[in-house]
């Protein structure tokens, strides 16, 4: 991905629309937004409850980042349908979320971070492979063209 910065200062729009990558980035980070400010939330209201507090948000951010990835991100003619997408979509964030959780206690309970930081931290170890996965995969095109 080869981004010219003078392009996207002047046509940012234009840009963003025609490198996925950018797209998966902000729609992710919108998705992941969305999922660490209803995890602060959720701690703050019952700070006890780490493992509670992360399940719901990571279902807040799971919602989410379909709908931006499948709209936004990976739009276009797409091989497989909705429902066969959403599948892949949920099994992937089921193996993200044991991730995750598993990161969260590593990073709380023997690291001894804050959970906000090692919620952050958890959620940048799965980045990575679930754009990989969700673009060779589960939102895969029909065609070669990348809109």
């Amino acid at each position: 991905m080869k981004i010219d910065p003078k392009q996207l200062a002047t046509h940012p729009v234009q840009t963003i629309n025609s490198h996925k990558e950018l797209r998966y980035l902000i729609a992710g980070s919108a998705s992941e937004a969305i999922e660490y400010i209803s995890f602060v939330l959720l701690i703050a209201l019952m700070p006890h409850r780490l493992y509670i507090a992360n399940s719901i948000s990571f279902i807040f951010g799971v919602l989410s980042g379909f709908v931006f990835h499948k709209l936004w991100t990976f739009r276009g003619e797409q091989q497989f349908k909705t429902h066969e997408q959403f599948i892949g979509y949920i099994s992937l964030a089921g193996i993200n979320f044991v991730a995750i959780n598993i990161f969260l206690g590593l990073y709380v309970q023997a690291l001894h971070f804050s959970p906000d930081i090692a919620k952050l931290l958890a959620i940048a170890t799965t980045v990575v492979w679930t754009y990989i996965i969700t673009n060779l995969f589960i939102f895969r095109h029909t065609k070669a063209a990348d809109k």
